[in-house]
């Protein structure tokens, strides 16, 4: 396994939100490192300096917003380790920008959905989530394709490079926006009633760029136009690992009866929160056969 791959507790997302996350308590949705933080690491840098007007102020104050950005990516970066050392694995040093841009400008209020329309929704009668099917339109994403040891490794190898390729690694050279959510394909070894480990992890890119995609720096990620899809989509919480998303499946298909309707073999999982929120959001798409 390479470097850069990691587990994260299982399961493919982003950074999002502006409430306190503590190493070992995240929540959905959130920031690793609130905005409270920040300001006490500024407050922090000030109480080192004693320049007090003109010129002297203004080095003072850049100085200070150096300082503050460093110890804040380093502060990011140091949750990211933690909970990927649980797992034993390592996050690699390049990621320390990438966490901490996605952790700055992914707010609720600026990540885009992805566009689709509810065509019926089922209430299943009982204790389980309901059933929706739904159209999406046809558009432009970027997609990773890759094979680890587990799924978890593969999904998180995949995602770190969507990462990358959002804040800054494309020829635009800018923060391209978040959009969710970040959807992984997977295969189903029908033989065995397992997944196979090749997985694809497929960012949809916002609106404003699906005329004009920007080209990717990283060779492995791929700008890919996919073709309208009906889904039926079922949503569940926690992580996702190999054991949950086959229930995840088995119970989907018993909900929907005959299998003429969907396609058995490839589905999605849809994952619209970072991976170390502690109750995710997630679900489960079943491509229905036209």
């Amino acid at each position: 396994m390479e470097q850069d791959s990691c587990r994260f507790g299982g399961g493919s997302g982003m950074v999002g939100g502006q409430a306190r996350a503590m190493p070992g308590q995240p929540h959905a949705g959130q920031l690793l490192i609130t905005m409270d933080d920040l300001d006490t690491m500024s407050e922090e840098t000030k109480e080192g300096s004693n320049c007090t007007s003109g010129e002297g102020v203004d080095n003072a104050s850049g100085l200070m917003d150096n300082r503050s950005n460093e110890a804040m990516e380093e502060r990011l970066f140091n949750y990211w380790e933690d909970i990927a050392r649980t797992h034993q694995v390592v996050v690699p040093r390049e990621m320390a920008q990438p966490i901490q841009q996605m952790s700055m400008n992914n707010h609720p209020e600026t990540r885009e959905l992805n566009p689709y329309t509810v065509i019926q929704r089922n209430e299943t009668g009982d204790s389980r989530m309901p059933v929706e099917e739904r159209e999406y339109p046809a558009g432009w994403w970027a997609c990773v394709t890759t094979k680890e040891d587990t799924y978890e490794q593969s999904i998180c190898y995949a995602f770190m490079k969507i990462m990358r390729y959002i804040c800054r690694d494309n020829s635009t050279g800018s923060y391209l926006g978040m959009t969710i959510p970040i959807v992984t394909t997977v295969q189903v070894d029908e033989a065995t009633g397992t997944l196979f480990h090749h997985v694809v992890v497929g960012y949809r890119l916002p609106v404003h760029l699906q005329g004009e995609p920007p080209t990717p720096f990283d060779p492995t990620v791929s700008i890919e136009e996919r073709p309208a899809m009906r889904v039926y989509t079922r949503e569940f919480s926690g992580a996702t690992n190999e054991t949950t998303i086959m229930r995840q499946v088995n119970e989907l298909t018993q909900i929907l009866g005959p299998s003429e309707l969907y396609n058995t073999e490839t589905h999605f999982i849809a994952a619209y929160n970072n991976p170390a929120a502690a109750n995710r959001r997630n679900e489960i798409w079943f491509i229905r056969r036209i």
